[in-house]
């Protein structure tokens, strides 16, 4: 058959000139076909099941209300792939070098690693490629922004997407330039392979129902290709406290996150300044109802004779520095045990020695929150 193409106002490429493909070429499917098929599964910031949170190769998004602890959730992504000897980004808008460097110190990476593993971006000019499109030929802010994803990072944090519109002069509820800072943002994820997870703000007014929902939600909400989250501190962080934060699960377009959370929410979070000075106690655990109050309070009891016997302890010993009834504090040993705060080792006589591994969050629990 012949298709005239008069009739779609495309003229016919003349005899011998060569003709530039371009994304509008169809893919070939023959080779989609001959490589894994698989379901994307989240491989980044794992909850303490192993279950993770966001995908790499994908443009995620985390909105809140002020204060809800979302550069932390971005920072807690950094802070894995960097323990994991990989590379971040971090293209910063809202903070400083000192804020983030004193974070990522208080939330235990080293000096080195974050001089050697973190790329901190404090942009004032706007990228070439996002005001005139991907084809443009490339600026010196475009070269800069290449120059620190050579290190193929897992992650790239950009904080905020409000501050990265108005950065380029754009409106994030116009048609036309919406599309223009999510696209970007899509390519960016798709040509690195890195998960890049823009942060953003919710309007001070919840929309009618009492959902929120970031500033020009269903431009920035479709342009999400891994997951969005909305971001509740139902626990404020300050010095000498614990946060505690929930992830709600707002997007997941590859359904992995989803697979593995409790209704709606992913993830609870905890963020612990109280147990340690100048040190978070980061926890990311499912979503659960969580312990008791009485179980929690045992729990810390439980950490607390512990806490002095580098040696660890038998469940006996336990049981003679912890008063109450044995069957709660045996509760409390195998649920910090089952969430890795201790580790159970071989002692003498066939006993079993139970070692700290890492100090127990010391807030209050509440049925709804607790972690």
């Amino acid at each position: 058959m012949t298709i005239d193409l008069a009739h779609l106002h495309v003229p016919p490429v003349e005899a011998g000139i060569d003709r530039q493909t371009t994304s509008w070429a169809p893919v070939s499917m023959t080779d989609i076909l001959a490589g894994p098929l698989e379901r994307r599964r989240p491989d980044l910031l794992a909850r303490t099941d192993g279950h993770a949170l966001f995908y790499r190769g994908l443009s995620s998004l985390l909105f809140g209300a002020s204060e809800s602890c979302k550069s932390w959730v971005g920072l807690l992504a950094v802070v894995e792939a960097v323990r994991a000897d990989e590379h971040a980004v971090i293209v910063d808008l809202e903070s400083d070098p000192v804020e983030i460097a004193t974070r990522l110190r208080a939330l235990g990476l080293s000096d080195s690693q974050i001089s050697n593993r973190v790329a901190y971006i404090r942009p004032d000019e706007p990228l070439r490629r996002i005001l005139d499109g991907p084809g443009a030929p490339a600026g010196p802010t475009d070269h800069d922004l290449a120059d620190a994803l050579d290190t193929r990072p897992a992650v790239v944090v950009i904080d905020a997407l409000g501050e990265l519109f108005a950065l380029h002069g754009l409106d994030p509820l116009s048609n036309r330039d919406a599309p223009m800072v999510t696209g970007f943002l899509r390519r960016l994820a798709d040509r690195t392979g890195a998960a890049v997870i823009s942060l953003d703000h919710t309007p001070h007014a919840p929309r009618e129902g009492g959902a929120r929902a970031p500033i020009g939600a269903q431009h920035k909400r479709a342009a999400v290709t891994g997951v969005a989250y909305e971001v509740k501190a139902t626990s404020p962080l300050a010095p000498g406290h614990v946060g505690k934060v929930s992830l709600r699960i707002n997007k997941d377009r590859p359904g992995g996150v989803r697979e593995h959370a409790m209704r709606d929410t992913a993830a609870r979070i905890s963020l612990d300044a109280a147990t340690h000075p100048n040190q978070i106690l980061a926890t990311v655990e499912p979503a659960s109802d969580g312990p008791s109050d009485a179980l929690h309070a045992r729990m810390v009891q439980v950490a607390a004779a512990l806490a002095d016997a580098p040696d660890g302890r038998s469940k006996n010993q336990v049981r003679q520095l912890v008063t109450g009834k044995a069957a709660l504090t045996d509760d409390a040993l195998d649920r910090l045990h089952a969430l890795g705060h201790v580790k159970r080792e071989p002692g003498a006589r066939g006993a079993v020695v139970n070692l700290l591994l890492r100090p127990y969050p010391t807030g209050t629990a509440d049925p709804d929150v607790a972690l």
